[in-house]
């Protein structure tokens, strides 16, 4: 005589759609970031000997920001560094935090008709880069807002 134990699995699923910001479907209104830029630079670092140049770089900003509690780094500068066994970058910048959300003013106008204004850089990591780092890494950067802010600031 044997026992046995009989169990139900249940698996429910459903379906995600998810659509960038840039392209055709999407209505965006310029929106405009206001942070607190610290003067003093803050650097990360990431290393790997099967990452690519560009995965490291957002690593290395992911840590960066991480040590100073920062929401955008302003201005990164990199040091890539490439060993036989594997590959170091070396990132700076300013940490900054996001203090408000606004919509675009008029008075923001001139500034973008200057081109002063830059492009945003997204880094994401891949689904491997989001197992080994324990928690999925996105950093996108609002180009509009950090750079208005930026000038401004330097005004």
């Amino acid at each position: 005589m044997s026992l046995s134990s009989c169990t139900t699995l249940r698996q429910e699923g459903s379906t995600v759609r998810t659509t960038d910001i840039y392209g055709p479907g999407v209505l965006q209104h310029p929106v405009i970031a206001d942070m607190d830029v610290d003067i003093n630079k803050v650097e990360g670092m990431a290393r790997s000997s099967q990452m690519t140049i560009n995965q490291l770089k957002a690593l290395a900003i992911k840590n960066a920001l991480e040590q100073s509690a920062a929401d955008i780094l302003v201005e990164p500068s990199f040091e890539i560094e490439q060993r036989a066994s594997d590959k170091v970058v070396k990132v700076s910048g300013f940490p900054a935090t996001y203090t408000g959300f606004r919509p675009l003013e008029h008075a923001d106008i001139p500034l973008i008709e200057a081109g002063q204004l830059q492009t945003a850089y997204t880094a994401e990591a891949t689904d491997r880069e989001r197992e080994s780092s324990g928690s999925p890494m996105v950093l996108a950067l609002i180009g509009v807002g950090a750079a208005v802010l930026f000038l401004i600031l330097l005004d």
